[in-house]
């Protein structure tokens, strides 16, 4: 199916007993052409959006039509002001993406948070997107939030902060391409290991890598090393947690986040490596 991104809609109100709204759709195909049903080809404004994107459509396909996703890439018109016009004698809505590249430009990094200029190149706003799309998915899928809970480190690399409720309290150092992966992964095999005795509810991950207590006094957990020491262990538990009292007492790290009510929760806990090879 071919990928299309709608710049407008204009819903005409028809004069009838039940008050009908026709609704018309305005679309933007990959290679650049603007898909017009004709019964609103003489939308106001409709034209100068038609010349604004024949003089832009590389800037605008690496915009709107990036192999990763983009915020709001199929329908992000609906952010513009919306303004009143008059159809074949009938009342309509109409909600065009701006006819000028300036304002066009300010209404997608709006939308998106980008940083796009309206002088920049078409390689820079390629890069600008992929960057931006990249951490969108960081966020969106897996939580991972610049400036919020993650921070980019002088050498590369990223701390994130772990932390809220059934959170491990934390702060791991991670790569980039961490960014695009679940923390945790989910082994039962564990259980044989360790000896939870999980209920069918419960589930047990982990995560290696080197755990250490910083300078002041936080709990780390260093995801990049090539030859970790330690695991973390997340437990996710329903009305009762089976984490060993044994293993508790010997964690290195332990932590247990519940519900108000006390009815489930997570166990976290850092082990020597060893105890699941």
């Amino acid at each position: 199916m071919e990928r299309k991104i709608r710049l407008g809609i204009v819903e005409v109100f028809i004069s009838d007993p039940d008050f009908r709204i026709e609704t018309h759709q305005i679309y933007l195909t990959r290679d650049g052409t603007v898909e017009v049903p004709e019964d609103i080809a003489s939308v106001e404004g409709l034209e100068s959006l038609r010349t604004m994107i024949e003089a832009n459509k590389e800037k605008i396909i690496a915009m709107l039509f990036s192999n990763d996703c983009c915020t709001g890439q199929h329908s992000w018109c609906n952010e513009t002001e919306q303004k009143k016009g008059v159809v074949v004698g009938n009342g309509c809505s109409i909600r065009l993406a701006p006819a000028d590249w300036e304002t066009f430009v300010a209404c997608y990094n709006k939308l998106t948070g980008y940083d796009i200029g309206s002088a920049d190149s078409l390689n820079a706003i390629k890069q600008k997107v992929e960057e931006g799309n990249f951490f969108l998915v960081a966020s969106r899928e897996y939580g991972f939030v610049v400036g919020e809970n993650i921070f980019l480190l002088d050498d590369g690399t990223y701390l994130h902060n772990h932390v809220g409720k059934y959170k491990s309290g934390i702060t791991f150092i991670c790569n980039r391409e961490d960014l695009h992966k679940n923390i945790f992964e989910e082994d039962r095999k564990l259980d044989q290991k360790l000896n939870f005795g999980l209920k069918p509810d419960d589930r047990l991950s982990f995560v290696t890598g080197d755990y250490y207590i910083s300078r002041k006094g936080k709990s780390c957990f260093d995801r990049t090393t090539e030859n970790p020491k330690h695991v973390l262990i997340a437990h996710s538990w329903e009305r009762t947690s089976k984490t060993p009292i044994e293993i508790r007492s010997s964690a290195f790290y332990y932590k247990q986040s519940r519900s108000n009510i006390g009815r489930s929760g997570v166990d976290y806990m850092v082990l020597p490596i060893s105890v699941t090879i």
